[in-house]
């Protein structure tokens, strides 16, 4: 996996209050992660990357699933939304529940746990706007901004447009911990949608551009045929988006 390491280090290791640091194979432990996601692809990629750490190390991870608060805002996760939301889930912010809080596609998922300051560990891993769902908010860019130095906090980014776009855009200082680009790593279930793909990869060349079959790409492709133009090959939207790479990379 390529991650361009922050110029910043932390002063602290990630690791939960008063328990042994994550992965020290002096006190080796299975990871527990609580997942909050939109999309299957992140999920997949999420998946895939805490395999490929864990797996020399005889661990492995067990996953919570959940939308959190988005089951009740959706994407428009206000500050009234997040502290409604709160009290009744503030155990997720108990270690011996949950060692790592990963909030992906969606990151406007994490604001009930940075407004309340929680201690677990939390990756951000943006692959949209960071303020999708919320867009110019300003309490809430800044709030990002903030919890992306403490020490418990990594933001990461798959695209380098993200903190062009929040330092220019949102004037929010958003630290990005690591610029890491989906891997194409497969999870168990990665494979399997694979194994069931409708499309003859063979016959795609490496630098074909590939669609994904949501609403507003299938759009674009009806516009080329409208235009005579030949449209890209249309990867059904179930596979997520790391899975096109992970195919070339197979090939």
């Amino acid at each position: 996996m390529l991650v361009h390491q922050s110029r910043m280090e932390y002063p602290y290791p990630l690791s939960f209050e008063r328990a042994p640091r994550l992965l020290d194979p002096r006190h080796p432990k299975d990871i527990k992660v609580l997942f909050l996601n939109y999309d299957p692809g992140v999920e997949n990629e999420g998946h895939a990357v805490f395999e490929k750490i864990l797996s020399p190390l005889n661990l492995k991870a067990t996953y919570n699933h959940t939308r959190g608060v988005g089951g009740l805002a959706d994407y428009q996760v206000t500050d009234e939304k997040a502290r409604e939301w709160w009290p009744s889930n503030r155990d997720h912010c108990d270690s011996s529940q949950y060692d790592f809080i990963v909030v992906g596609d969606i990151t406007a998922y994490s604001r009930p746990y940075l407004t309340a300051a929680c201690k677990t560990n939390i990756i951000l891993y943006i692959t949209n706007r960071f303020d999708f769902g919320v867009p110019g908010e300003n309490e809430y860019a800044q709030l990002v901004a903030t919890a992306s130095k403490w020490p418990n906090v990594r933001v990461t980014v798959n695209n380098l447009y993200e903190q062009r776009y929040a330092v220019a855009t949102r004037h929010a200082d958003v630290h990005v911990y690591a610029y890491s680009p989906s891997t194409g790593a497969l999870d168990d279930t990665a494979s399997e949608l694979l194994k069931e793909s409708e499309l003859d990869w063979s016959a795609i060349d490496q630098q074909e551009l590939l669609v994904v079959g949501r609403d507003h790409e299938m759009r674009f492709v009806q516009l080329m045929q409208e235009a005579g133009i030949p449209p890209p090959h249309v990867i059904p939207r179930a596979y997520g988006g790391p899975l096109a790479l992970t195919r070339r990379r197979l090939q």
